[in-house]
């Protein structure tokens, strides 16, 4: 029995450590991988207000859709758009 017992506390701190060194290990690359999330420095604001003013965001969405951009939102007196 006192064998069993041993071989059970040794089995639970064997997994216990081996998932602390798992959970608590920094992963080896620190940087954003390509094409995650958006790149905020391809954002470009057109200086004109009719598109926000007319139709909303649906005005800006349309311009930058026509100018093949993907992404929109509307600023006072411009329309800001992401390739």
């Amino acid at each position: 029995m006192v064998f069993a017992m041993k071989t059970l506390v040794l089995f639970v701190f064997t997994t216990f450590f081996i998932i602390s060194f798992v959970n608590c290990h920094t992963t080896t690359m620190a940087t954003t991988p390509a094409n995650y999330g958006i790149n905020w420095a391809t954002v470009v604001c057109f200086q004109i207000s009719t598109p926000c003013d007319v139709a909303g965001r649906y005005g800006c969405s349309q311009f930058c859709y026509q100018w093949n951009y993907f992404y929109d939102r509307c600023e006072p007196n411009k329309c800001c758009c992401h390739r």
